[in-house]
């Protein structure tokens, strides 16, 4: 009995190992997998933040009612930047703390419809009156980069949204360009797909350039990175880089128990069109019902909700009231029916498509 005794004491004691290293196992994945969260919704926050802080128009949100022209003013967006991931992981907004945040930023771009700006590590002076004026890096934006195409013997640097553009005779980029501004067309030549593509070129070389060029020290785990920018969206959700834009590609920080490319966060924000939500009667069954704008066709409309006859015949949806989301649809009553907006599934699965 003594020789199993301590046979099942040496069994006993070989599990309580066994789970131990599994405990500490799982708890060291664990923590990790929260620490990447955290980071990746850290610099979401602050991405949107610093996004936010750099577009120029009467009505600064996400969502626009009207595309009316928005300019990017990025002299500030850095810092935005540095303050909000300070505040996530409660760290004093520091020039010492900016600068190590600023570390851990392998590129940034931000996009308006005329150019980019994308992040560059440049010689600054980081000591002051100590003799030498540089001693350092920073993180700067830099001037703005125009998007360019290049046409049998033209190179067009073009606005997106005015559609105007400068044209440089021959490629000669140091010649007198011609600009032209008269817009609603684009050259000659150049179609939308043309443009997409250009920009989504653009934008994504810089950034690998930027990464594989910087002088930041931490951005040698990068020299494999790829980069991909779907034209469309993809069936699976993916979507093009759209102007205005903005992508941040972040180092895994120390600080924030993150090290390493493998534990990058990337995050990303562009302006879209508002999209309201339209409240419609059926006139043959009395039924009313909500959708999106843009999935309700005008052959569907009646003639008094702006639509278009097929063969001489209105659509029977007659829209009475456009609200800004659904809950507030479902609130309120149609005054044909005397009935809650209720959704129309048939139509609710076609595809929202923004102007």
């Amino acid at each position: 009995m003594k020789v199993w005794s301590i046979i099942f004491n040496v069994f006993g004691i070989l599990v309580l190992f066994m789970f131990g290293a599994y405990y500490i196992n799982i708890s060291e994945t664990v923590d990790a997998e929260f620490q990447q969260l955290r980071y990746e919704y850290a610099v979401r926050q602050a991405t949107e933040a610093m996004f936010l802080s750099t577009l120029q128009a009467e009505d600064i949100q996400l969502d626009y009612t009207t595309m009316d022209y928005i300019s990017i003013d990025s002299s500030e967006a850095i810092e935005i930047f540095d303050r909000v991931m300070c505040f996530n992981y409660d760290m004093s907004p520091s020039d010492e703390n900016f600068a190590l945040i600023n570390q851990n930023i392998a590129a940034c771009a931000i996009a308006g419809y005329d150019g980019f700006y994308i992040t560059e590590m440049v010689e600054s002076d980081e000591i002051e009156d100590n003799g030498t004026t540089v001693d350092g890096y920073s993180l700067r934006f830099s001037p703005k980069i125009p998007y360019y195409l290049d046409t049998g013997n033209q190179t067009y640097a073009i606005d997106t949204y005015r559609k105007t553009y400068i044209a440089m005779q021959n490629n000669n980029h140091s010649a007198n360009p011609t600009i032209y501004y008269d817009g609603l067309t684009l050259p000659a030549g150049v179609s939308e797909e043309d443009v997409t593509l250009a920009i989504n070129t653009q934008i994504r070389g810089r950034l690998l350039n930027e990464i594989a060029s910087s002088d930041n020290a931490l951005m040698h785990d990068f020299e494999q990175l790829r980069m991909y920018f779907p034209e469309d969206t993809t069936s699976t959700g993916v979507n093009p880089f759209g102007v205005p834009g903005i992508i941040v590609i972040m180092h895994g920080a120390e600080f924030a128990g993150t090290e390493g490319a493998s534990t990058m966060a990337v995050a990303g924000y562009k302006v879209v069109t508002k999209t309201n939500v339209i409240a419609f009667t059926d006139t043959r069954t009395n039924r009313s019902y909500y959708c999106y704008e843009s999935q309700l066709r005008d052959e569907e409309k009646t003639s008094d909700s702006g639509g278009i006859a097929v063969g001489g015949t209105f659509g029977p949806f007659k829209i009475e009231n456009y609200y800004d989301s659904i809950q507030e649809a479902c609130m309120n009553v149609s005054p044909t029916s005397g009935r809650h907006y209720d959704p129309y599934y048939d139509i609710l699965v076609r595809k929202i498509t923004r102007d």
